[in-house]
């Protein structure tokens, strides 16, 4: 799993990354009821794993005596967006490391989460990456991650790029959402290069469409991170993801928010069976 440059551009901008690109309050409600089913004091809380170094993770309400590490394959996420400062008492860091090769042992945590792991992945790398976290989980244990799930209707880029300007879409991330589901290939996967070429070819100044729609020119510039870029990313069906998990895990609840593309980006818990 090589480092991507990608990573370290969105290091840079991602405090103007927005949902559904990063995670909703609806999302982190659904993870926090998980932490809240925990039992209380003197039961240690979990030891847990967080894939990705995903700031709003790690704000959680943590129970007492939980052990929370984060791993991350990008120096530079780690580095410009872990927040050191935010978990007093429970945190103990965020290490490099490849997601298919974690420096954990056999069922090591009682919970691994993460926002959306899949999509950094190639569709075939999948399976190898549940069995990398079912390795990390007690039996029993939880994994709990909202994945970006695409639709069974396909959508044109040009119907995509029609709504931006129409106003019919309501921030920038939504957007580049849909445009790079619009632009993915039979496997689900897209090239993210391809979205940049894509809104290049019709966006000759950032500046004339960030007034155009009415939304900060920092938001509409973080586009150009996929400038270039040879990273692919994989939306799966809902089915694929489905018969992908079946492998060693139960599925206990599947959770679908309301925000615009929520109906694409599903929170699924999982138990790791024996």
């Amino acid at each position: 799993m090589p480092q991507s440059p990608l990573w370290e551009q969105h290091a840079r901008q991602w405090s103007w990354v927005k949902p559904p690109l990063r995670p909703g309050a609806e999302d982190l409600v659904w993870i926090q009821e998980v932490l809240s089913r925990w039992p209380p004091p003197p039961s240690p809380g979990p030891t847990a794993l967080i894939l990705g170094v995903t700031p709003e993770l790690t704000t959680l309400n943590w129970p007492a005596g939980s052990q929370v590490v984060a791993s991350d394959l990008s120096r530079a996420m780690i580095r410009g967006v872990w927040p050191t400062d935010r978990m007093p008492g429970i945190g103990k860091g965020a290490f490099q490391a490849d997601w298919f090769a974690l420096p954990l042992g056999d069922q090591s945590c009682d919970l691994v989460c993460g926002d959306c792991p899949l999509v950094v992945l190639r569709g075939a790398q999948a399976a190898p990456l549940v069995r990398s976290v079912r390795r990390v989980l007690k039996v029993g244990g939880t994994f709990v991650l909202r994945v970006f799930v695409r639709p069974e209707m396909d959508e044109r880029p040009e119907g995509v790029w029609e709504h931006l300007m129409a106003r019919r879409i309501g921030n920038f991330h939504v957007f580049k959402f849909r445009l790079l589901m619009s632009l993915r290939r039979d496997r689900g996967e897209v090239r993210v290069a391809d979205a940049w070429d894509f809104f290049e070819s019709r966006c000759p100044s950032v500046e004339t469409l960030a007034r155009h729609l009415g939304w900060p020119v920092e938001e509409v510039q973080t586009i150009q991170a996929y400038r270039g870029q040879a990273a692919i990313y994989w939306y799966p069906t809902v089915a694929e993801f489905r018969a992908l998990a079946t492998s060693g895990f139960e599925e206990t609840a599947c959770l679908w928010p309301t925000y615009e593309m929520g109906d694409r980006c599903p929170t699924f818990v999982l138990r790791r069976r024996g």
